[in-house]
């Protein structure tokens, strides 16, 4: 992936993703990494959004334990490569961003990408916690509009 693609914040997403991989000892970065990563930046809409709905770190961890335990030895690569379904994602990511119109993939973009692949980790860890995906996306698109206009008001 392009990291050219990504906002800022994304970046600071995927850079929390990467760190929660190699804390837990696994050799690959999945959507279960990017999820955490997601609720590690708190300055963005979609960590609001998951939050008012009682998602926390600490629930997704405790999740994450669930569908994909710590591995044995802490990775020594310099870059640990994306699991399958997280290219997938990804993609979705992307078609997400050009969808809305975004300079670059957003957290918001993030979370949409995983909720397109059903088979992925993050998505199961999310489904434990929303049964909605639809209402879910609704209300992370009204947050950013809101965010947006603050923004160009002030």
């Amino acid at each position: 992936m392009n990291e050219d693609a990504l906002s800022g914040t994304s970046k600071r997403v995927m850079s929390h993703a990467d760190q929660e991989a190699r804390l837990r000892k696994h050799y690959f970065i999945g959507t279960e990494h990017l999820l955490v990563g997601l609720l590690l930046e708190a300055t963005s809409a979609t960590f609001q959004v998951l939050s008012s709905h009682g998602i926390t770190l600490e629930k997704v961890r405790a999740a994450v334990d669930d569908v994909s335990p710590t591995g044995r030895e802490t990775p020594t690569w310099q870059t640990i490569p994306y699991a399958p379904h997280l290219s997938i994602a990804l993609k979705h990511a992307q078609d997400s961003a050009q969808q809305f119109n975004h300079e670059h993939m957003c957290p918001s973009d993030l979370l949409f990408g995983i909720m397109e692949v059903e088979q992925a980790r993050g998505y199961i860890v999310l489904k434990r916690f929303v049964t909605d995906f639809v209402a879910l996306r609704q209300e992370i698109l009204v947050a950013l509009e809101a965010k947006n206009a603050a923004k160009q008001s002030s």
